[in-house]
């Protein structure tokens, strides 16, 4: 029985760690652009953002126009209920433009259950926008993107995944933020990642992007939430979003 926990255990990990690395390189093929930002995170404002590109430091930067679909498409294509944010937390007219899908609905197999895997994202500014028209890099240091996954029915278990994604040997202290209710935990010094709880559902939290990463419980989804231009791996602070906007918009998806 212990080895069958195991093995649990371990699949959990291993598709927690999938979601992460697969948004990491989306990411990278979506935004093609990395930036530094100057500023601090929770001195968010409708104001112009400074970026400096790092094509230098081994990141391409190739400029493109996005091209979205509108909400209603994006729920057609995936013929499944879609947990869209709220994102008026952030003010200063940032709203939802449109959907990209990052990964049309294909039939997948995990631990010998099948399901409908997809993946889209939100993208949200509050820049003027012409579909098709508008560039990555006018649009990407504005934006900020929430990416949502499908998994398997009945195969969450939000908690065992975010401290899995944590790893082994995590101390926790636990705090009360914005009545959310959250734990500060520790794997190694100056670790970038909190653990975070928000009603039933825990999540994986980089203050300094501030990026977030999570599963749900009950509806079978993963969450990411970030800037447009952050790595999730290695986030970077974001001046048009501050820690309790990411908080907010995390908690509207949440039931």
């Amino acid at each position: 029985m212990k080895q069958n926990d195991d093995e649990s255990a371990s699949a959990t990990q291993r598709r927690y760690r999938l979601i992460a690395a697969t948004i990491v390189i989306a990411a990278l093929i979506i935004v093609t652009l990395a930036a530094t930002f100057e500023g601090s995170a929770s001195n968010a404002s409708c104001s112009s953002v400074s970026v400096i590109p790092m094509a230098a430091g081994g990141f391409p930067f190739n400029t493109q126009p996005i091209t979205l679909n509108t909400l209603a498409n994006a729920e057609q294509a995936v013929k499944d209920k879609v947990l869209v944010p709220d994102v008026s937390a952030l003010g200063c007219g940032f709203r939802i433009v449109g959907v990209k899908m990052d990964h049309r609905p294909t039939a997948e197999t995990i631990n010998g259950v099948t399901y409908i895997s997809w993946t889209l994202s939100f993208y949200v500014t509050n820049q003027p926008f012409v579909n098709g028209t508008t560039l990555n890099t006018d649009l990407l240091p504005h934006a900020i993107i929430v990416t949502e996954s499908s998994e398997p029915k009945n195969s969450v278990n939000s908690h065992e995944s975010a401290v899995a994604f944590l790893g082994p040997g995590t101390s926790c202290v636990i705090s009360v933020r914005a009545n959310v209710s959250s734990s500060s935990c520790t794997t190694q010094p100056n670790t970038s990642w909190n653990l975070v709880q928000i009603r039933n559902t825990y999540l994986d939290v980089a203050p300094a992007g501030p990026d977030a990463i999570f599963e749900i419980n009950g509806v079978d989804r993963a969450i990411t939430i970030g800037p447009g231009t952050s790595d999730k791996m290695n986030p970077r602070t974001s001046p048009i979003m501050s820690y309790d906007q990411l908080l907010a918009i995390a908690s509207s998806m949440i039931p």
